[in-house]
């Protein structure tokens, strides 16, 4: 009986070490700092806009082979078809 316990016992410790060895600890989590050419590009010249003052001007960008955009676009349609007129 003590051969049990003691194989249940070393069982759960090791298992405990082990989940927390894979989990990464906060500073691998966190994301590396983006940087401008390497991860994004800086425009010279800033795509115009036809917004005004104080207001949001939002730019879908949309691409079929993404499956990611194709699987959204029927949301995006019914969304389109739901917004208020403005």
């Amino acid at each position: 009986m003590q051969r049990r316990e003691f194989s249940l016992s070393a069982a759960s410790v090791a298992a405990a070490a082990l989940g927390a060895a894979a989990l990464p600890s906060a500073a691998q989590a966190q994301a590396a700092a983006f940087k401008d050419g390497a991860d994004y590009l800086t425009l010279d010249k800033p795509a115009p806009t036809e917004a005004s003052a104080g207001q949001v001007e939002v730019v879908e960008f949309f691409w079929y082979s993404c499956p990611h955009c194709n699987a959204f676009e029927p949301q995006l349609e019914a969304w389109i078809k739901k917004r208020p007129k403005t």
